[in-house]
C-alpha cells in the first residue's frame, strides 16, 4: 500500500507563467466545469477560498518579487543620477542634460539594468529599465520640494540614495547634474565603494550662477580668467543673480565641490571650451578629465508620418475631450500643431490621433499625429489612463492651398473613428520664397531661424532687436518656447513666426518646412555643446553663431557658418544676414560645408560610454569582497522603504505599511488641485461666478433652477 505525505515547503515559491499546457478557450472550460466541481462538494472551502482571493493578503509579496526578480538577469546595475528626468511624465523634462541621458538610457539598456534617479517636484524618481527590455518599474522617494538656495549636504536624501545603492547592488554611477539636489551621491557612493563618474553639462561646479553669468550679463571668464574667489565681485555677483546675501559664498562652494567631484575616477566634459572653463576652476581634477561629444540622432528618424486625402467616417460623442495649443495662423505660430485628446474611460495608450484638415477649396487631410505624455491632462481628470493623450505633428500637407482652413481631431481605437464635433480654424501658408506676401525692391527672401529656445542667456535681447527691425528682406522663425517676456512685449512684423514648444525629433522636417536659409545661434555664455547646432547642421543648414563656449569651438573648427562677437549688436548681425543674402555662393558654400560637418551619431556615443562603463564595471566588482556583501546584505528597514516607494509609484501596490497610502492620497489631493486650478480657467466656471456674485432681479431662483438641473 503506498502512503502519501503532505509537506509544506514554506521555502519554496511557485512562480505561474500563464497557460501553456492548453489554449486559452481549453483552459477557460476546464476551469469552469473543474469550478463547479469543487463548489459542489467543498462549498464551505470554496467560500473560504473566495474571501481568500477578495482579501488578497499576499499581494506584497508579489508585487516584491515582481520588482526584485524582473533585474535578476545577471546584467550589471547602471545608475544616472541628474536634477531633472527626461520622461515627458515628468516636470521640466526639456533640457539639453535631459536629452543626452535619454540616449545614454537607449544605447546602455542593451548591456544592463538602468537605473535613472533624478527629481520630479517633491519626490526623486527612479525609473528601472530592465535589460530585457519590457515594462520599465518606477518607484518614488518623498524628497520635499526643491529648496530656495542649493543645499550642499543632506542626511534624509543621503539615507535614501544608501538605500537606492544597496537594495539594487548598483555597480557603477553615472552622475550628470545635483542642482536642486546635494552632493551626498558622491560620498554614499564611495562609502559603499561603488565607482562614480561625472558629466558635466554646465558649470554649476564652479558657481552656484549655473551659466557663469555675471551682473552685468557678462561671461565671465570672458577675458580666459574667472575673478578671484574671495573678490568683492563675486559677492555682488550672486546677491543679485542667486540671492545671496553679501557674504563669502565661493569659496566654500568650490571647496566642497572640489571634494565631491576627487571621488569620480572620470569627469567628462562634451567640449574642450567647456574643460578648459572647469579647470581654472578646479587644476587638481585635470588628470582625470577627458571629452566625449553628445551624439546627434540619425535625421531618417525625424521623417514625417504619411498625410492622407479624404474623409474618413467618425462618430460623434460627449466622451471625447480635446484642445489645440498651438496650430498655425494662431499668435504668429507657424507650420506646428499640438495639443492633447483623449476618450474617457479608454486608455490613451492605445489610442491614435489625426488632424483632418479642410482647406478653403474643400480639400479633406487626414495628418497623423504623433503622441507624447501630457501629465497636466491626466492630474486634471484625476485618471493616468489619460498619460499619453498628448500629440504634436509638422503641419506640412503637399497639394493644401494656402488659406483659412478648418480642422477637427480624431481618434481612432480599433477600426473606429471618433469626434466630438469641435472645429477649429486656422490659416496656412507654405512659405515660399517667392510668395509676393512681402515686398521688396531686389534681391530674394532669406529665411532665417533662431533655435534654442528665447531666454537671456541664449541672446533673447539681441534676438528681439533683430526681429522687431522690419527688414523686408528677411522672414524670422523663432524656434522654441519664449522664455523672455521683453520679446513679446511689442508687437511683431508680419514676418516673424513662432514655433511655441516642438518636440526635438520634429527639428529637421520643421526646418525643411519652413525652408530655412540660414541659423542663428546667439548664445551670451559659453555653452557647454549645444545640440541646436548639430540640428541646424544634419539639416544642412549653416549657422551664425556667438564666438563664445562650444559654439565658437564648433564653428571654427568646420567653418560651416559664420561667427560674431559675443557682444555683437543687431546691426552687426542684420549687416551680415544682409551680406549672406546678397551673395548666394558663399551661402551655397557653407551649406556643402555644414552637410560635411563629421557629426558624432548617437550610437558612436554609447559605443564610446561602454567601453568606459565597462572598464569601471570591473572595478567595481572586483572590488572588495567584505564591502560587496555587506551591500547585498541590506537591512529588513532598507527593503521596506524602497517597496513604500514602489506602492507610491504604483497605485496597484498597496504596500506594506501605512505610509504608501499616506503619500498616495497626498497625491491624489494635488491632483485634485490641479484639477481644480484647470476648471478656474472654463468660461462656464468665470460665469458661474458672475451669477453666485451679480446682484439682479430673479437671482435666487436662477439659482434654485440651475441647482436642480444639476
Amino acid at each position: 500500500m503506498l502512503v502519501y505525505v503532505l509537506v509544506v515547503g514554506d521555502d519554496t515559491f511557485i512562480y505561474n507563467m500563464g497557460p501553456a499546457s492548453f489554449e486559452s478557450y481549453q483552459k477557460k472550460r476546464l476551469c469552469d466545469e473543474h469550478d463547479r466541481i469543487l463548489r459542489k462538494r467543498y462549498p464551505l472551502q470554496m467560500k473560504e477560498n473566495d474571501r481568500y482571493c477578495a482579501e488578497n493578503p499576499d499581494q506584497d509579496i508579489r508585487d516584491n518579487l515582481k520588482l526584485h526578480t524582473r533585474l535578476a538577469n545577471g546584467a550589471g546595475n547602471l545608475l544616472y543620477f541628474l536634477h531633472l528626468d527626461f520622461q515627458g511624465i515628468a516636470k521640466n523634462h526639456i533640457g539639453g542634460t535631459q536629452l543626452h541621458v535619454r540616449d545614454l538610457v537607449r544605447g546602455a539598456v542593451k548591456d544592463y539594468n538602468v537605473f535613472v534617479a533624478a527629481r520630479d517636484g517633491e519626490v526623486l524618481r527612479l525609473t528601472i529599465y530592465p535589460r530585457d527590455g519590457g515594462e520599465k518599474l518606477m518607484l518614488k522617494f518623498p524628497i520635499g520640494e526643491k529648496p530656495l538656495f542649493p543645499v550642499l549636504w543632506d542626511e534624509k536624501l543621503a539615507e535614501i540614495l544608501r538605500q537606492i545603492l544597496t537594495v539594487f547592488d548598483i555597480d557603477l554611477v553615472h552622475v550628470h547634474h545635483t542642482e536642486g539636489l546635494t552632493l551626498d551621491i558622491f560620498e554614499v557612493s564611495k562609502a559603499l565603494g561603488i565607482p562614480v563618474i561625472c558629466t558635466l553639462h554646465d558649470y554649476y561646479y564652479a558657481c552656484p550662477t549655473i551659466k557663469l553669468l555675471d551682473r552685468d550679463g557678462t561671461f565671465c571668464p570672458s577675458d580666459g580668467r574667472f575673478a578671484p574667489a574671495d573678490d568683492r565681485t563675486c559677492r555682488r555677483c550672486l546677491h543679485k543673480n542667486c540671492g545671496y546675501g553679501h557674504v563669502s559664498v565661493i569659496d566654500r562652494w568650490r571647496r566642497e565641490n572640489l571634494r565631491a567631484l576627487s571621488v569620480c575616477g572620470k569627469l567628462i566634459f562634451p567640449s574642450e571650451s567647456a574643460k578648459a572653463v572647469m579647470m581654472q576652476a578646479f587644476p587638481e581634477l585635470e588628470s582625470r578629465s577627458v571629452v566625449i561629444p553628445h551624439g546627434s540622432g540619425d535625421p531618417m528618424e525625424k521623417a514625417g508620418h504619411t498625410v492622407v486625402k479624404g474623409t474618413v467616417s467618425a462618430k460623434r460623442t460627449n466622451r471625447m475631450h480635446t484642445h489645440l495649443d498651438q496650430m498655425p495662423g494662431r499668435d504668429g505660430g507657424f507650420n506646428y500643431v499640438t495639443g492633447w485628446a483623449y476618450l474617457e474611460g479608454e486608455d490613451s495608450g492605445s489610442i491614435s490621433a489625426y488632424a483632418e484638415v479642410t482647406d478653403h477649396r474643400g480639400q479633406v487631410f487626414r495628418l497623423p499625429l504623433r503622441k507624447i505624455p501630457r501629465t497636466d491632462v491626466a492630474d486634471a481628470a484625476c485618471d493616468r489612463r489619460y498619460q499619453q493623450c498628448g500629440f504634436h505633428a509638422v503641419f506640412d500637407l503637399p497639394g493644401m492651398d494656402a488659406g483659412r482652413f478648418r480642422m477637427s481631431v480624431l481618434l481612432q481605437k480599433g477600426t473606429e473613428f471618433f469626434t466630438d464635433g469641435r472645429v477649429y480654424t486656422g490659416f496656412f501658408r507654405h512659405l515660399k520664397k517667392d510668395e509676393s506676401g512681402l515686398h521688396h525692391r531686389d534681391g530674394r527672401i532669406l529665411h532665417v531661424a533662431f533655435l534654442g529656445g528665447v531666454t537671456r542667456a541664449k541672446g533673447s535681447a539681441l534676438l528681439s532687436a533683430i526681429i522687431h527691425s522690419g527688414n523686408p528682406h528677411f522672414r524670422f522663425f523663432v524656434f522654441g518656447q519664449v522664455g523672455d517676456p521683453e520679446v513679446l512685449k511689442e508687437k511683431c512684423p508680419e514676418n516673424v513666426y513662432f514655433s511655441g514648444v516642438y518636440e526635438q525629433e520634429d527639428a529637421g522636417q520643421l526646418l525643411e518646412a519652413c525652408q530655412i536659409d540660414v541659423a542663428c545661434i546667439l548664445p551670451i555664455w559659453g555653452e557647454t555643446f549645444c545640440y541646436t547646432l548639430s540640428e541646424a547642421w544634419q539639416s544642412g543648414i549653416p549657422v551664425i553663431g556667438t564666438d563664445i563656449g562650444a559654439v565658437g569651438e564648433r564653428l571654427r573648427k568646420t567653418e560651416a557658418g559664420w561667427l560674431v562677437p559675443p557682444n555683437a549688436n543687431a546691426g552687426e548681425v542684420l549687416a551680415l544676414l544682409e551680406k549672406i543674402r546678397s551673395s548666394p555662393q558663399e551661402l551655397s558654400e557653407k551649406r556643402k560645408a555644414a552637410l560635411g560637418v563629421p557629426l558624432r551619431n548617437i550610437v558612436w556615443m554609447n559605443a564610446a560610454y561602454r567601453m568606459l562603463y565597462g572598464e569601471y564595471m570591473r572595478q567595481g566588482r572586483q572590488g572588495n569582497v567584505t564591502e560587496r556583501v555587506r551591500r547585498r546584505n541590506c537591512s529588513p528597514q532598507d527593503t521596506d522603504a524602497v517597496f513604500q516607494a514602489y506602492a507610491l509609484a504604483n497605485p496597484a501596490v498597496r504596500g506594506s505599511g501605512g505610509e504608501a497610502e499616506k503619500n498616495r492620497l497626498r497625491e491624489e489631493n494635488e491632483m485634485l488641485r490641479t484639477s481644480m486650478e484647470m476648471l478656474k480657467e472654463t468660461m462656464s466656471y468665470r460665469l458661474a461666478r458672475k451669477i453666485a456674485e451679480a446682484d439682479f432681479p430673479g437671482r435666487e431662483t436662477l439659482k434654485r433652477v440651475l441647482g436642480k438641473r444639476v
